[in-house]
């Protein structure tokens, strides 16, 4: 169950959850975390929808099913239950998420504070789109370059590799995120590579690695999914993370081969 619910707008950044088919949350961005008070540390795959965004007078399973059937709903306003009892008003938008055979996959949830019209500082939601989704994650992941003192390819790592997470759980269900989760491990202890997968979070604790190391880490989960799910629909949404980065960095991403056209071979 969440815990009480920040109150200040300086908490209330952007968050991002996705579900399977079946409504089970697969991953929670870590604005979702610390707008719900839970520690990164904290497992939140597979877990009900439900019980990680209880909302007052309305069934979470109703407005699913309603993401299902029309691909979208769009800045819904609901109030979130807190465990205390006191409730947070919020604008709920979710995008359905299609794998490559057009077949439902889960759904893309946006949750922003709910503020008065007149409030400057009112979020604006973005577009409806599976790719808007990556789109804001990918600029939370580069916001962490420097929050989290991480370095540009770092994060382009963290960022891919937590999205192969996503549609792994989606498509393979959790053992195969949990599996893949091991192989990341696995490379980087034999590596000696201050980094850690842990509860569908990797963290790396040092900025000196080598280019080498994150080629490696990398190829490694690309393998894994690739050999659970297919070489298409991983090749298409590494390439949909890439596709919301500018031209000089995506240049710098193929001078080091880390770019998935070259990872993936």
């Amino acid at each position: 169950m969440m815990q009480s619910l920040a109150a200040s707008k300086e908490f209330n950044p952007l968050a991002i959850i996705f579900t399977n088919a079946s409504g089970k949350v697969v991953f929670a961005n870590r604005n979702f975390l610390h707008l719900t008070e839970e520690v990164p540390a904290k497992a939140v795959a597979g877990e009900q929808l439900q019980s990680m965004l209880p909302i007052e007078n309305r069934s979470m399973s109703t407005i699913v099913t309603v993401i299902t059937a029309s691909g979208f709903i769009d800045k819904l306003p609901v109030s979130v239950l807190t465990t205390t009892g006191a409730t947070l008003p919020v604008l709920f938008s979710g995008v359905a998420a299609y794998g490559a055979q057009g077949d439902y996959i889960g759904a893309d949830i946006f949750l922003h504070r709910r503020f008065t019209p007149a409030d400057p500082d009112s979020p604006t939601v973005p577009a409806l789109k599976h790719t808007a989704v990556l789109k804001a994650y990918v600029a939370e992941i580069f916001a962490g370059t420097r929050t989290q003192g991480y370095t540009f390819m770092q994060a382009y790592v963290v960022g891919q590799i937590e999205m192969l997470q996503v549609l792994l759980a989606r498509m393979g269900g959790s053992e195969a995120r949990n599996a893949l989760e091991r192989t990341v491990n696995e490379v980087l202890v034999k590596h000696a590579v201050p980094a850690s997968m842990r509860n569908g979070y990797l963290e790396f604790n040092q900025k000196s690695i080598d280019i080498s190391i994150y080629r490696l880490v990398l190829q490694s989960a690309i393998r894994y999914a690739r050999d659970v799910i297919g070489q298409r629909i991983v090749s298409q949404e590494m390439l949909k993370v890439d596709s919301q980065l500018d031209k000089g960095l995506l240049q710098l991403l193929t001078q080091v081969d880390l770019r998935p056209t070259q990872t993936l071979s």
